[in-house]
């Protein structure tokens, strides 16, 4: 991929050794790049990071993510070791499917704990309970905010569920059709539900307007029965 190839020989001159790894992470990860045109998901991983740095390199990020890709993320290594109390679920997502394409693997021997995820996993479903029923209340006569809602929460559920999964020393499916089924093996769920959620987020169907508020209901009331099954175990 072009657009990758400049992006990191810019990150080198500008950065130098500070550069220690960056790493291709989600979907496109294992895509073979010379698949993959737009839409990268990046991990940056610096041995050091100064404002100044920041600063060198904002216009060869402001030319990546004009290339339709998302917003890199930016760490030191020191933070990234460090960060589990908060990221454990970013970063245990980013464990599950990556690429490194430059300086050395990282992700690889990065341990994190059970119970980093587990409480992660439980605040992630809370918040997500909170966000969108408050979403709702404001935006429900909305059809179209209520669908880009529910593709974000979607989302959200599938490294949700695939974090649960490794909890129950199962591996996840890479196919999100089969990784539902999986979770619904060991926490039982609608499965109808989220694999028509899943459809709507890859445009694959379009969930009727007039079905949105029971589909709203649904969601909810599966997320407090996941969120209760999480939290006991």
């Amino acid at each position: 991929m072009k657009q990758l190839d400049d992006f990191i020989e810019e990150l080198k001159q500008l950065l130098g050794k500070k550069l220690a790894c960056v790493t291709i992470f989600g979907s496109k990860a294992n895509y073979g790049l010379q698949k993959v045109t737009s839409n990268v998901d990046l991990l940056i991983i610096l041995n050091s990071l100064t404002l100044e740095d920041l600063r060198s390199i904002a216009p060869a990020i402001s030319k990546w993510t004009k290339a339709k890709n998302r917003y890199p993320v930016i760490v030191t290594k020191e933070e990234f070791y460090a960060s589990n109390d908060i990221c454990a679920l970013e970063y245990f997502d980013i464990q599950w499917n990556y690429q490194v394409v430059f300086g050395e693997d990282l992700i690889k021997n990065h341990t994190i704990g059970y119970n980093d995820l587990k409480r992660q996993c439980i605040r992630e479903l809370k918040m997500l309970i909170l966000k969108y029923r408050n979403y709702y209340a404001v935006y429900f006569k909305n059809k179209k905010a209520i669908k880009e809602a529910l593709v974000k929460l979607i989302s959200t559920c599938l490294v949700v569920f695939r974090v649960v999964l490794r909890l129950q020393n199962i591996s996840p499916s890479v196919y999100k059709n089969d990784l539902i089924d999986q979770f619904n093996s060991i926490v039982p769920i609608d499965r109808r539900l989220f694999k028509r959620l899943l459809a709507q987020k890859e445009k694959t169907y379009d969930l009727p307007n007039y079905a949105l508020e029971d589909c709203s209901t649904l969601v909810l009331n599966e997320l407090s029965k996941i969120l209760k099954q999480v939290a006991a175990m």
